[in-house]
């Protein structure tokens, strides 16, 4: 299959440019081209395939331009995929550089040509290269290691653009402040990219291995910055301190005062901030307003969570009592803070670990008591052990503060059953 596109020049280019065309395309593969003084056809030869819609395969030879990798002026991710880690190093290390007698593309002003010249791309601009294919510069370290979406300073996804996904053949403004190149070289994706490339090039780290780095650096960086907010949400849940206040919404600025208005949570994160939480500091300073993990909504997941994890704990409970077969129920009623009654359910039982036998009372459920009667109590514990699929038959004791309601005459299903289960012990 051979599939073909057209590269244009702007002006005349001498024999060598030609050459150095030739030899472009002879490094991706099988190659027929042609080259006229002002346009030259790049054939790039693919294995065949039951797809002809398929991209064309970068060749397995070492490469001097970047412009291989581009199509119709975009940047195809699949053929950059298809290099090889000797082509990456070539591209980084061996790229293409204009001769001495090299006539330098222009941009047209009004009334003037501004033109690139040698030193765009040398020094702190080593990273950029002029490709003869696309007659346009583009940065070689994003080309190769940059993702498809990079994040900005304040955490925003952005598109790539010129220098990296298109060629820059817009010469007006390279280098100062607000400049093309200037600018390029401060973007986060950039330094990345080329942090990549450096320790491509010194060490030899396969790509693969780089980015999983960078992806896990990333993911410790993000969990760093919600352990101050979990921790608070935590902290309030513990104490039973109401998170919201009357105003607890949009950005909280850390410079003001706490105010009574903002409520508990907003106020222990500034409180944290004041204490020197530079993590927490640096998080809400710099943070899109939409990542914030501030918001009511991120406080009800974080509560929501931290119930996960509770009940997985309680799982592990029940797990090990029903190891340990024989349990004993100690319950209390108490009041909350709404005038609400809620029975506490825990469990008592011997734990046997490495022949070590140890006496055990673990918390298991809150339930709210509507009927307060030794009945509505005795179903109630008998709902909750059915809910975690604990055996009654094996309810060996029942422990209680000493309430009327809880006699053998008020309950006499749930005694009924324990007498039951220690005639078969």
């Amino acid at each position: 299959m051979w599939v073909c596109r057209s590269v244009c020049f702007s002006g005349p280019r001498s024999g060598n440019d030609v050459s150095s065309l030739q030899s472009q395309v002879d490094a991706v593969g099988d190659v027929g081209a042609t080259a006229a003084s002002t346009s030259a056809t790049v054939c790039i030869a693919s294995e065949p395939s039951a797809d002809d819609d398929q991209s064309p395969a970068v060749g397995q030879h070492s490469l001097s331009d970047v412009g291989v990798l581009y199509d119709n002026d975009l940047l195809q991710r699949d053929r950059v995929a298809q290099l090889s880690d000797d082509q990456k190093n070539s591209l980084l290390c061996r790229h293409w550089v204009p001769p001495e007698d090299y006539d330098w593309p222009f941009f047209q002003k009004s009334k003037q040509r501004v033109y690139l010249r040698r030193n765009h791309l040398s020094g702190k601009y080593g990273c950029f290269k002029l490709s003869s294919i696309l007659n346009g510069v583009v940065c070689v370290p994003c080309a190769l290691f940059a993702t498809e979406c990079a994040s900005n300073d304040r955490g925003k996804l952005t598109t790539l653009g010129s220098l990296v996904k298109t060629p820059l053949r817009n010469y007006r403004s390279l280098t100062g402040k607000d400049s093309s190149l200037d600018s390029h070289l401060v973007t986060n994706y950039h330094k990345a990219a080329q942090a990549f490339a450096d320790n491509f090039v010194t060490n030899k780290v396969t790509v693969a291995c780089q980015l999983d780095n960078k992806r896990r650096r990333r993911q410790e960086e993000q969990r760093a910055r919600l352990v101050p907010i979990t921790k608070t949400v935590i902290l309030c849940g513990r104490l039973g301190i109401a998170l919201r206040g009357h105003r607890d919404d949009g950005w909280l600025d850390v410079d003001k005062p706490i105010s009574a208005a903002q409520g508990n949570f907003r106020s222990l994160l500034t409180f944290r901030i004041d204490a020197g939480d530079a993590v927490l500091k640096q998080h809400l300073a710099t943070a899109g307003k939409n990542a914030t993990y501030i918001s009511k909504t991120t406080q009800n997941e974080l509560i929501r969570l931290c119930g996960d994890v509770i009940i997985d704990r309680i799982r592990r409970i029940v797990e090990d009592v029903t190891k340990a077969k024989y349990f004993a129920v100690l319950c209390d009623e108490t009041t909350d803070s709404s005038h609400q009654e809620q029975l506490c359910l825990c469990i008592r039982f011997i734990d046997c670990v490495a022949d070590k036998h140890r006496i055990r009372e673990e918390f298991v459920e809150f339930q709210s008591a509507v009927d307060l009667t030794g009945e509505g109590l005795a179903a109630k514990i008998l709902c909750i052990l059915h809910a975690h699929q604990l055996d009654v038959k094996h309810m060996v004791g029942q422990g209680y503060d000493g309430a009327a309601s809880m006699r053998r005459s008020e309950m006499p299903l749930l005694w009924q059953r324990m007498s039951t289960a220690l005639a078969t012990c």
